[in-house]
């Protein structure tokens, strides 16, 4: 699953860019704390509403996977920037505030099928990080 705590209860839209993600849809999985992407993985739901004991409200959505990397590691992002054109990314230099304060971003076709190639093929393929604990 894929998804972002709330620290009220909403009646409405949670996050715009999150909740005009659609069943169907294909996502490309970022794990911020690491730097990698994990996958590309097909929305199989609609947005859920759940009461966690930890995090409170939360929004997700059910996901499967598409494109994985070879098992055992993942794409470092950090590699993606410094060697590709993205447009997400119009400046390799300050990579990181592009993507601060976002749950989500749409990406062009170009970004996508850039980031799905590396993903499968590399160059860019690192060990697969320990998960960190929260």
């Amino acid at each position: 699953m894929i998804g972002i705590e709330s620290t009220r209860d909403y009646s409405g839209v949670v996050y715009p860019p999150f909740s005009k993600i659609r069943r169907g849809d294909e996502i490309v999985y970022y794990a911020i704390r690491d730097c990698v992407i994990l996958g590309v993985f097909r929305v199989t739901s609609d947005q859920q509403r759940f009461e966690d004991p930890k995090w409170g409200p939360v929004y997700a959505y059910r996901i499967a996977p598409i494109y994985l990397p070879p098992i055992g590691s993942a794409l470092d992002f950090r590699q993606v920037v410094k060697n590709f054109k993205l447009d997400l990314i119009p400046s390799a230099n300050k990579w990181p505030a592009y993507l601060r304060g976002h749950a989500c971003r749409p990406l062009s076709d170009h970004d996508y099928e850039l980031m799905k190639k590396r993903l499968i093929e590399g160059p860019g393929l690192v060990p697969l990080p320990m998960v960190k604990q929260v």
